[in-house]
């Protein structure tokens, strides 16, 4: 539908183009755990029905839901199914492929955008776009090789994988020692150090660390 507004202030008239989704619809969710299972269920007290696209064959999201696709969440085919099916389509986690939100946007709603995700699913990126964009952040060091190690001067510290670390998951404190620092980061990411690893600086009580905040 297309709504006007009127800006009060500048007196101007801004134009903006929305789209409601009402009951009935069927909206799609990439990934299918315990938070998707919360989105099935607040979807379908609210009239909507509900596909999800999980690689689990036990999704618990799946369970609830009109329907449940288990294929990879860049199964070109799952992907043309749940786009062809679905009004609009979201992620339950930020660890979805963007790639694959940015395929599904060609034909139906999608939010968060795939760009939105491609930031919030790599620290390291989150990291830089913050600074980048004025937002305060701790003081941090990406580390890419040995040597970023050597230069690192944020302590007391925590070392953690720049993707796919989740409560508290992929995560090492160093209290101060530069010594330390390639045993964490091969601690962090369960092997060698890779370039998907940085050192942010830790002002946090330790008793809070430890659950993962």
């Amino acid at each position: 539908m297309r709504e006007v507004s009127t800006t009060p202030a500048a007196g101007q008239v801004a134009e903006r183009i929305t789209t409601r989704i009402l009951p009935g619809a069927t909206i799609g969710v990439l990934g299918g755990g315990q938070l998707g299972r919360y989105f099935v269920i607040a979807a379908r007290q609210m009239g909507y029905r509900v596909v999800v696209l999980d690689p689990d064959p036990d999704s618990p999201a799946g369970a609830l839901a009109e329907e449940h696709i288990c294929a990879a969440y860049e199964d070109p085919a799952a992907l043309a199914r749940i786009a062809a099916s679905c009004a609009a389509v979201t992620t339950e986690f930020e660890s979805v492929p963007a790639a694959a939100l940015a395929q599904l946007a060609q034909h139906c709603l999608v939010a968060p955008s795939a760009d939105c995700v491609a930031v919030a699913q790599d620290r390291a990126r989150e990291k830089r776009f913050l600074q980048s964009n004025g937002f305060p952040v701790a003081p941090f060091i990406i580390v890419e090789n040995e040597a970023d190690l050597d230069a690192a001067h944020v302590f007391p510290a925590i070392l953690k994988v720049a993707t796919q670390g989740y409560d508290g998951k992929g995560q090492v404190q160093v209290a101060g020692a530069i010594a330390a620092l390639p045993l964490a980061a091969t601690t962090a990411t369960a092997g060698s150090l890779r370039a998907n690893v940085y050192l942010t600086q830790n002002k946090i009580p330790p008793k809070l660390t430890e659950k993962g905040l």
